[in-house]
């Protein structure tokens, strides 16, 4: 596997997770303010960005 191919496969995960990250929000955001995660829609994008990358190491 090439350093670009790795690259572009994690950068690939990053995004669908920071979109899936971004979709949870619209759909299961906390409006209150008081969950952590949910509670902005940067949060939980750079947090599934994160679950994104995490997934992308593991099934390399």
């Amino acid at each position: 596997m090439t350093k670009l191919h790795k690259f572009l496969r994690q950068a690939t995960f990053v995004i669908a997770g920071a979109s899936i990250g971004y979709w949870y929000y619209t759909i299961y955001g906390c409006p209150d303010g008081n969950c952590l995660i949910t509670s902005n829609p940067v949060n939980s994008m750079l947090y599934m960005g994160m679950v994104g990358w995490l997934v992308s190491q593991i099934t390399e």
